[in-house]
């Protein structure tokens, strides 16, 4: 019993000293908060104001801006670099520009299309490290008659690459001064247009600040309020830093339904993992009226005595209940690093590819989607994995069944996952698969594997199940792994991955798909001229890339030990006839005299995939083989 209170009150000792500090570093807060008569710089949603001295700014890739019909298509490209050009020109920009050519390299290493969604975008932030994008479009683009001005509406949007939510933007119409030519014209009115944008976007501050208590019934205490610009029906963002990799990412959307004067109720609309105490909230950006600013900043009042007294309480408030609530906390896990997905070589499936959890992994769930933009929230689950496992293909086949855990109190027994599959046909469901990871319990979740549709490109996003022991509580001391108490193990699922591909599901060529030369055994096999050939087979659905690769070895049919010819075909439908003709080429690469037996494959692919199938970089038909002609004898020296 004695040991019992010296414990609990070490914890009482540690969780004073931590409300002191708190305590200590509101009041300086609050001291140092500046009155109206400052005229404070508070950096803006997605920019940065006063930069502080040796600190880097924020980078942003600007993107060649989409255009409305009856617009000059040359002006999507200069609004872009107008609108560069207006950031960079203060004496203290907000942004760092990243060069157009290191965007326009990325866009074309990425594969990015004229118009990005939502994934490309943040695949282009990423791959630049840049934390911004800016996109946008030039509304409408006219000269007038009487008096001669050009008239430019453009419209910008700035993303958050780690959240994947436009933050920043500005909508803004300008004019010209009077002139001649057309073109000038329109220029003139877009450089006025992309000023006025850096402008207004300099001025625009969205409402942010943190979660202070999460409350039963799915609602939210936040730290900000009126004086914050907040009002009800707000809708906001929830995003989540964690603490050990820095890596941020979107969680989930509130509504404000309640607004005081420095706080504010609201309701959870969706979250994707648990909402926490400390999580960081901020408005969602809404495109203002022409010429408006779409959040202007906000004038802080003088603090008074009340205002100190709440800006002590409430902090205090949320550090207790961060305290109370740690034993039961569920961190997330980190969302699965992304490698790539591939056709197969062998035909008829995808290659999923991805880096391995740490810990203790249950498994991996698997989300298809047939557009770039596709979310897991909209979209089917079509598989369980068991186990930490690297990769995942799929298949043409269907069958659907469900994931469960079994439940376990025993923090000294080690539990499994069953994956159950019901293939139709079938009179009862298999189990396969067993895993003997450890595993927590309270977990079933069914799935549906579609099969899927050959010649379609297909995207995926993944999240692992993970397993680990309940933290111990630092007040009341429960918690599992030691004597019994609570549950023994609890689930954790990961974050989302980011979108891996797209892929293509290839069918396989058989047989009949290659016409010419035609297969030892068939008429005309076994007397092909070497110096003038011509090969033909038919298309697949989905590739626009083929090649032929002939050989006097079966097995070495593949890059670097075959002759390759290579081409290009775009019409996209099966059964198409394709030829490729050899004038003396064979010949001046095998050099070969008599007869011989040479040996020839299609590989083919879509040039618009994430990466070339694997492993072989090609997706290959089945072999044929035909014979050189013999040759006649040369005749002797002399000879009459």
């Amino acid at each position: 019993m004695a040991m019992m209170a010296l414990k609990r009150c070490r914890s009482i000792r540690r969780v004073a000293w931590l409300l002191i500090v708190a305590l200590s570093l509101t009041l300086i807060g609050v001291v140092s908060e500046p009155t109206s008569s400052e005229a404070p710089q508070q950096p803006a949603a997605g920019q940065v104001g006063a930069v502080e001295v040796g600190r880097a700014k924020p980078r942003i890739a600007i993107l060649d801006f989409d255009i409305e019909r009856n617009v000059p298509a040359w002006l999507g490209r200069a609004a872009a670099d107008a609108l560069a050009y207006a950031i960079m020109l203060p004496e203290e920009p907000q942004w760092e520009v990243v060069p157009r050519q290191q965007v326009q390299d990325a866009l074309s290493e990425l594969k990015i299309p004229p118009s990005p969604s939502i994934a490309d975008i943040q695949r282009v932030g990423a791959y630049l490290n840049a934390q911004y994008v800016a996109t946008g479009k030039v509304v409408s683009a006219t000269v007038t008659s009487r008096p001669k001005v050009g008239i430019v509406h453009i419209q910008v949007f700035v993303y958050d690459v780690e959240a994947g939510e436009p933050v920043n933007g500005a909508n803004v119409m300008e004019r010209s001064p009077e002139g001649i030519e057309d073109t000038r014209l329109l220029a003139d009115a877009l450089n006025r247009a992309a000023r006025r944008a850096e402008e207004n976007m300099r001025a625009t501050r969205l409402p942010t600040g943190q979660v202070l208590i999460r409350l039963p019934e799915n609602r939210v205490l936040l730290n900000i309020g009126a004086k914050d610009a907040v009002t009800a029906g707000m809708r906001m963002s929830v995003i989540h830093t964690d603490l050990k990799t820095g890596e941020t990412r979107k969680i989930g959307e509130i509504v404000v339904k309640r607004v005081e004067q420095r706080q504010s109720h609201a309701d959870i609309d969706w979250e994707t993992q648990g909402i926490q105490q400390m999580d960081k909230v901020r408005a969602q950006f809404m495109m203002p009226p022409v010429g408006k600013v779409a959040m202007p900043p906000i004038r802080r009042e003088r603090p008074t005595i009340t205002s100190w007294v709440q800006g002590i309480i409430f902090p205090l408030l949320a550090l207790g209940a961060l305290v109370a609530v740690i034993g039961q906390s569920r961190k997330p896990e980190r969302p699965p690093a992304v490698l790539s997905a591939h056709s197969l070589s062998w035909g008829d499936g995808i290659i999923v590819r991805f880096g391995s959890g740490g810990g203790t992994v249950l498994g991996v769930e698997i989300y298809r989607g047939d557009t770039a933009g596709f979310s897991p929230s909209n979209a089917t689950m079509i598989d369980i994995i068991p186990g930490n496992v690297t990769q995942y293909i799929d298949t043409t086949q269907y069958f659907e069944g469900e994931a469960t855990a079994e439940d376990v109190d025993d923090p000294d027994r080690t539990p499994w996952l069953d994956r159950q599959v019901e293939v139709p046909g079938r009179a009862k469901r298999l189990k396969v698969n067993r895993s003997r990871q450890v595993v927590v319990s309270d977990y079933d979740e069914e799935f549906y594997h579609t099969p899927l549709e050959l010649g379609r490109q297909y995207w995926y996003i993944i999240r692992r199940i993970t397993a680990r022991r309940p933290a111990m509580s630092v007040i009341t001391g429960v918690g599992g792994g030691a004597g019994g108490g609570g549950v023994a193990w609890e689930i954790v699922l990961s974050q989302f991955s980011s979108i891996i591909g797209p892929a293509t599901a290839l069918r396989k060529m058989s047989d009949t798909d290659l016409v010419s030369p035609p297969n030892l055994g068939q008429p005309g096999s076994d007397n092909i001229n070497l110096a003038d050939v011509t090969f033909r087979f038919l298309s697949v659905r989905g590739a626009d890339e083929y090649a032929i690769f002939v050989g006097t070895d079966p097995a070495n049919l593949l890059p670097g030990k075959a002759f390759m010819k290579q081409t290009r075909f775009t019409q996209d439908k099966d059964g198409v006839p394709i030829e490729i003709r050899l004038v003396n080429e064979l010949n001046q690469f095998f050099r070969v005299t008599g007869a011989t037996t040479f040996y020839w494959r299609v590989g083919y692919r879509n040039s618009r995939d994430m990466a070339p199938p694997y492993p072989d970089g090609w997706v290959w038909s089945v072999v044929h083989a035909f014979r050189t002609a013999e040759a006649p004898p040369t005749p002797p020296k002399g000879g009459r």
